[in-house]
């Protein structure tokens, strides 16, 4: 991730990069974003099993649409990560002693260490500023600045989100992003969430949200996701309009791919959660491989339980970084899950 030296630093600061970390770094850049993204492999890879019998369990069922039981598995896998234990530590203690990051100071790693005793919230944007919005959260009024991804200023006051909320330095970042409630009806929406806790809860309201994470979920896709289901549009090569050539060129290299290994998952939907990113995004493409690579990555990540290929695999592959993989894979995940719910 190249970042500008008048952009806010990656290290969540406030500062400047210039300001900040650009004379620290020894070239390289702290991308917490990154490191959400490893983290979130690392622990859905090492709970696979346990996710999957969840899944089965409570999503898997026929009157659940794909889409919504992709939303489901996605964001509720984030639970299993920051909350659940294996050998009786936290799946980011297994990840800081496993994985390659000790090139990091330990002021970093204490960071990433505190990310299990985040909890999921709801909050409304109340402002926003260059590389980050303010929030407040519904129902404890607690106010945090978040950076916003590759300091993209996606969201607009009055939305409702629901995440969870990670430290970076002095800041936050939702980790691997929220789901945002964007329909007109904002206030009576926030309104029906305060009764469902009031009605419901004497809890702490962190600990009622995690409690009822999946139920939060279900609020805020069903105005738009299809709960009851219907029957499914076989999706196929054919049947979308690109605006531009590349976009075609991407969505036949990715099916190429997929063609040729040797998935039994549905990897088809990648064609659909590719065309609403590029009707949403309208995106310059520099690098075709780069982006049919994310989007490889984005399907496997969802839909399969085994997790066919790392970021490194698929930077080996299609002859790009890795680092960009997964840069584009935060786009596409950002817009992509927006446009589903």
């Amino acid at each position: 991730m190249k970042i500008g030296r008048n952009d806010l630093c990656p290290c969540g600061s406030g500062k400047k990069y210039k300001k900040c970390c650009e004379k620290k770094d020894s070239g390289q850049v702290l991308d917490y974003a990154q490191i959400q993204d490893q983290l979130y492999t690392f622990g859905t890879t090492l709970l696979e099993t346990k996710i999957a019998r969840f899944h089965e369990r409570y999503i898997g069922d026929e009157n659940v649409s794909t889409e919504l039981s992709l939303i489901l598995k996605y964001y509720g896998s984030t639970i299993f990560v920051l909350h659940d234990q294996v050998e009786q530590k936290s799946i980011v203690q297994h990840f800081l002693e496993t994985f390659p990051i000790s090139t990091y100071k330990d002021e970093v790693k204490q960071v990433i260490a505190s990310w299990n005793q985040s909890f999921p919230s709801v909050a409304v944007v109340k402002g926003k500023q260059a590389g980050s919005i303010t929030v407040e959260d519904l129902y404890t009024k607690e106010v945090k600045q978040v950076m916003t991804v590759n300091g993209v200023e996606r969201f607009e006051p009055g939305e409702v989100l629901l995440g969870t909320l990670i430290p970076v330095g002095d800041m936050y970042q939702y980790f691997v992003g929220p789901i945002s409630y964007v329909d007109q009806d904002k206030e009576d929406f926030q309104k029906l969430l305060i009764d469902y806790y009031q009605e419901n809860s004497g809890k702490n309201p962190a600990r009622f949200v995690l409690a009822e994470f999946f139920t939060f979920i279900l609020f805020f896709v069903t105005s738009v996701a299809d709960v009851e289901g219907k029957e499914e549009t076989a999706p196929a090569e054919v049947g979308y309009e690109w605006d531009k050539p590349v976009y075609e060129e991407i969505a036949n290299e990715f099916l190429a791919f997929f063609e040729k290994s040797s998935v039994s998952y549905d990897y088809q939907i990648g064609l659909k959660m590719w065309n609403n990113f590029t009707k949403s995004v309208q995106p310059i493409i520099r690098n075709a491989q780069n982006y049919t690579a994310a989007l490889v990555y984005v399907v496997d990540q969802m839909v399969s339980v085994e997790k066919t290929w790392t970021q490194q695999d698929l930077a080996t592959e299609f002859n790009v970084s890795a680092s960009s993989i997964s840069s584009t894979n935060k786009k596409i995940m950002d817009v992509v899950m927006q446009g589903m719910v």
